[in-house]
Order: C-alpha cells, then sequence, then structure tokens
C-alpha cells in the first residue's frame, strides 16, 4: 500500500470513528461509559495475509484520539480488515459475528490479544461495541 492510499484509509477511520464519538456524545445515556472508558488499543487493519495498517487509539477522560502507528505500551491489541471494521461500526455485524466468523483470508472476523501490560483486558474489549458502534 502507498503513502496516498495509507492516508486516504486513516482518513476515513479517523473521520468514522470521530462521527460515532460525536453520535453519543448527543445521548446523555452514553455520556457516562465515554468519560470513564480509559484505554490504550493498537488497531491492526489487515490488507493482505500478512500486511497490517496500523493505527493506535488512545482514550482517557472523554477524549478520543486515533493516531497512525503502533504503540509500545497499549492495553489491548485489535486486528481485523477494514471492510469487516465498517461493518462492525455501522452495526451491521455483532461482537459474537466478528468473533466467530472467518473473514477473506480465512481467519476470524475479529482477533484480540492481551497487551503488554499483562492483563488481558476482557473489559475494554466488551465495551468496545458499546461506544463504538452505532445504534
Amino acid at each position: 500500500m502507498d503513502v496516498e492510499e495509507e492516508a486516504f484509509l486513516f482518513a476515513n477511520l479517523d473521520n468514522v470513528l470521530t462521527s460515532i464519538i460525536a453520535d453519543k456524545r448527543t445521548n446523555p445515556k452514553n455520556l457516562k461509559i465515554l468519560s470513564k472508558f480509559k484505554a490504550r488499543i493498537n488497531l491492526g487493519y489487515q490488507m493482505a495475509n500478512d500486511e497490517y495498517f496500523w493505527v493506535n487509539l488512545i482514550a482517557e477522560n472523554g477524549e478520543f484520539k486515533l493516531n497512525r502507528g503502533k504503540l509500545e505500551e497499549y492495553d489491548l491489541l485489535m486486528l481485523m480488515t477494514p471492510e469487516d471494521a465498517m461493518e462492525f461500526h455501522r452495526g451491521l455485524l455483532s461482537t459474537k459475528d466478528m468473533l466467530t466468523r472467518k473473514n477473506e483470508y480465512g481467519m476470524r472476523k475479529l482477533r484480540f490479544e492481551k497487551g503488554n501490560t499483562g492483563k488481558r483486558h476482557l473489559g475494554l474489549l466488551l465495551k468496545f461495541p458499546k461506544i463504538f458502534v452505532l445504534d
């Protein structure tokens, strides 16, 4: 993937996640979970069988920031294809579907690993859809 394609993909991901969070902020019942969510997540978007586009998400005190690249210290690592991620964010695929179905490369649609902090952080994985999936 060339630099132009990477910039376009990152801009799309940033716009999608920013608009979902903005939509969630309009509903008062979501404000509590948005303000309490604290995480450092590496997101790997699978572009080919062994090629990933890495972004990281840092959430703290109700602020969410998406950056390019991989974090050295993180709580959770999530791997998925961009197409599956978009369907997940739109609510077309559930967390169960993402964890059990296969993607076009023969792997699960959503794979996750514990962070380098040593904890599994399954709570973060369960909170992720509450924040980043449209209602």
